[in-house]
């Protein structure tokens, strides 16, 4: 067995995949708001018992008072086109941006937000590289325009 010749990965270029989904149905909507772990090195999801006012989180074994834990948020779509269905979760920042509005707001009543997100009409959303998370939202339009600039820039783009 002989050690492999050097190679240059400087000059490797990236292939990026641009998953994008093209107008689809929004089947239906879960906006899950929930508590974590206000240790900066942890942040993990916590869960409580009912009517109790301390959390204590199984990672790193803190207790803390419900009212001092962070929230966070997911929203998970089920995204139709040409009869495939595309379970997806997104991520507040990518709802947050696309609605230019904080999302965070709806924590403690949801239903406006799933109202806003059922009506979304010529919404193009982008996929990860494993197809299971949004990368971005954006309008039919403005994504027509995008996509052009994108191929440019990619060895291969999708488009469902």
């Amino acid at each position: 067995m002989s050690a492999a010749e050097k190679q240059d990965l400087t000059k490797v270029k990236q292939q990026e995949v641009q998953n994008w989904i093209c107008c689809p149905e929004i089947l239906n909507v879960a906006v899950s708001p929930f508590l974590t772990c206000n240790n900066k090195d942890c942040k993990k999801k916590i869960t409580s018992p009912p009517r109790s006012n301390i959390a204590k989180c199984l990672n790193c074994n803190r207790s803390m008072l419900i009212k001092n834990c962070y929230v966070d948020m997911t929203v998970s779509f089920n995204l139709e086109k040409d009869g495939k269905v595309f379970p997806v979760t997104a991520f507040p920042k990518v709802v947050s941006a696309f609605l230019q509005e904080d999302i965070f707001n709806y924590r403690e009543d949801t239903e406006p937000l799933v109202g806003k997100l059922l009506l979304l009409d010529s919404v193009d959303f982008q996929l990860s590289q494993n197809g299971k998370l949004v990368a971005k939202m954006q309008d039919h339009e403005q994504s027509s325009q995008t996509q052009v600039t994108t191929n440019r820039h990619s060895s291969f783009s999708r488009l469902y």
